[in-house]
């Protein structure tokens, strides 16, 4: 039976309470989801016209083009076939907007959505590092090999592979699903074109606004 998005937003539901009975526990849930609510044409039109979305790059050796860069360079890099980030990627579509409410209603937390993509096997994404929000990650389109490792990081950052142990490592396909502790060291490798949600979960900010969508 094919699964649809409101399929989807239950069984990421039912993944939350998990999360939220265990959430120092890192795990990986295969075909999670139907990865068709968000496409290359959703990021197409946010890429070329952002309306303060912010678009980030990571340049061929891994340094970090921030949302101060022109669009133009960033642009330019993402043709190149450079790793790129869409900041806040909440709104894009209903559907997104949709997934972030019943996660924060689900968690009590806030959270936002990360778009990260390439359009090359060969982009670079960041090495292996730990963020301070816990963290759903949703493949969306192309394979990426993730592995998490056990150790928890004291503060943001990252770490050689010398100094960690793996948890486990995977091959993440369109539908996939990873959930990442707080701190917790991870690393992403790209294997083709593809793009994934990362979704942050913190804790709330009062000033958050209600997450409204209307229909015209």
């Amino acid at each position: 039976t094919s699964m649809n998005f409101s399929n989807s937003l239950q069984n990421i539901r039912q993944i939350l309470e998990e999360v939220k009975q265990n959430p120092t526990v890192p795990f990986y849930k295969p075909q999670a989801f139907a990865p068709d609510f968000l496409t290359w044409t959703d990021l197409e039109r946010t890429i070329n016209r952002p309306h303060g979305t912010t678009i980030e790059c990571i340049d061929s050796q891994g340094g970090k083009l921030d949302g101060q860069t022109p669009l133009s360079v960033i642009k330019q890099h993402i043709v190149k076939g450079n790793s790129f980030a869409i900041v806040t990627g909440d709104d894009i579509n209903q559907e997104m907007n949709q997934l972030c409410d019943m996660v924060e209603k689900v968690t009590g937390l806030w959270c936002e959505t990360h778009i990260y993509g390439g359009l090359r096997s060969e982009s670079r994404s960041f090495g292996i590092h730990a963020d301070p929000p816990m963290n759903l990650i949703l493949q969306m389109s192309g394979d990426c090999k993730w592995t998490v490792f056990q150790q928890v990081a004291f503060k943001p950052g990252g770490a050689d592979e010398s100094q960690v142990t793996k948890a486990f490592d995977v091959l993440m396909k369109p539908g996939d699903l990873i959930y990442v502790p707080a701190l917790m060291y991870h690393w992403c490798q790209p294997l083709a074109k593809r793009f994934s949600i990362s979704i942050p979960i913190r804790q709330r900010n009062p000033e958050h606004q209600r997450r409204e969508w209307i229909k015209l």
